[in-house]
């Protein structure tokens, strides 16, 4: 009886062995470089010098939507105001560009550029004016995610109680010197 259990515990003790070291490899794979980050990214151009102030526009980016809004004065000037209402205003845990990493997370004030999918349940957004009925205050417009509802500001930053954790992506873009905004990374 003494040698059974003996066995069964040497299994046992084997079997938990194993485990571990397929964690320890699972864990060591996983962390090592992949090649596909140095691979050269697709790029979207598009011109905003025909889009009015208050309008959007849709470019696809790898396979993606993007959104770009030429936002008003009064959209950019009001951005400071919904700080308290937000879950992440300075943008801290965000995923944009450097040179987007301020309050109106773009490179220009004026233009905002962002992946045109909610950040939690990555459905299409809605772009809501300042008169939309929402159940957040301060509203001054934004977006609204179209499956569960999330809500960000003009500068796609989320709204606090939100079921999305996150601020909308900003893609690595910058704007050229003809004034095109180039989205992803040239060689």
């Amino acid at each position: 009886m003494a040698r059974a259990r003996l066995r069964v515990l040497t299994r046992t003790l084997k079997v938990m062995a194993l485990g571990a070291l397929a964690i320890v490899i699972l864990v060591l794979y996983q962390s090592l470089p992949r090649k596909s980050a140095n691979l050269p990214q697709p790029t979207t151009r598009f011109d905003p010098s025909e889009l009015a102030t208050g309008n959007e526009a849709y470019v696809s980016w790898a396979g993606r939507p993007v959104l770009i809004v030429r936002r008003s004065d009064g959209e950019v000037g009001a951005l400071p105001q919904l700080d308290p209402a937000l879950l992440d205003p300075a943008s801290t845990e965000s995923e944009q560009p450097e040179g987007a990493r301020n309050r109106h997370r773009s490179l220009e004030p004026g233009l905002f550029v962002a992946l045109a999918r909610g950040s939690g349940a990555g459905c299409p957004l809605v772009r809501l004016n300042q008169r939309a009925s929402v159940d957040v205050q301060p509203w001054v417009g934004g977006y609204r995610d179209s499956c569960d509802g999330s809500l960000f500001d003009p500068a796609g930053r989320v709204y606090r109680r939100q079921a999305a954790r996150r601020n909308l992506i900003v893609p690595p873009y910058h704007i050229d010197s003809g004034g095109q905004i180039v989205i992803g990374i040239e060689e």
